[in-house]
């Protein structure tokens, strides 16, 4: 896995986000095909009582009616037998297929991305970058804890803020002015907000 691949630099954004909202789509569209193309696939995610909100909204977005029909009728057919048999209320809800696949993938990118940051080339091309986000920098500080890796994050991260920090400004100043904005000036509200929050639904 290749957080900075070579030819697509400079990436905006939070590497680890990125890479979790690649998985995502993928796992999606593999899993709404197998929806209809294979009864284990779907019986496994009718035993997890299909996805939870977020995902079974962007499944209805990314796939076709029918395999939407196909999942929900099988989930309403086990509710109608829960009923029957008295264990609608006593079951809890079930584990979302796509957010147990991608907490798991997330563990291993956090493991690979500090393993990643004692690598001589490394540091250098993440200090050219948005950084982490906020939600994954803190995770990748508890598994450095206190070291030279630690103090190296917190200062790109305040390098990084205070970059946000004069695009922003820029961009407020020239917005009511109605001057010319760079690119990244236009946009630094949204890189702001990813960084603050990470990746919509992750």
């Amino acid at each position: 896995m290749d957080l900075f691949p070579e030819g697509a630099w400079p990436l905006r954004g939070c590497p680890i986000c990125r890479l979790l909202e690649r998985d995502e789509f993928d796992l999606m569209c593999h899993l709404q095909y197998q929806t209809i193309h294979d009864e284990e696939i779907k019986d496994q995610i009718v035993a997890h009582q299909g996805y939870c909100r977020f995902h079974f909204y962007e499944m209805a977005r990314l796939t076709t009616p029918r395999a939407m029909a196909i999942l929900i009728k099988e989930l309403i057919d086990q509710k109608i037998k829960e009923i029957k048999e008295n264990h609608y209320l006593s079951l809890e809800n079930g584990n979302c297929l796509i957010c147990e696949e991608l907490r798991k993938r997330e563990d291993a990118y956090l493991v690979h991305f500090f393993n990643l940051l004692a690598e001589d080339s490394f540091p250098r091309k993440y200090s050219q970058s948005d950084g982490l986000c906020h939600f994954h920098l803190k995770k990748i500080l508890a598994l450095a804890k206190e070291s030279v890796i630690s103090q190296f994050l917190l200062v790109r991260e305040e390098e990084q803020l205070k970059n946000f920090q004069k695009n922003l400004e820029n961009f407020l100043r020239k917005e009511k002015s109605k001057d010319k904005m760079s690119e990244q000036e236009k946009k630094a509200w949204w890189w702001g907000m990813q960084k603050l929050v990470g990746k919509r639904g992750l």
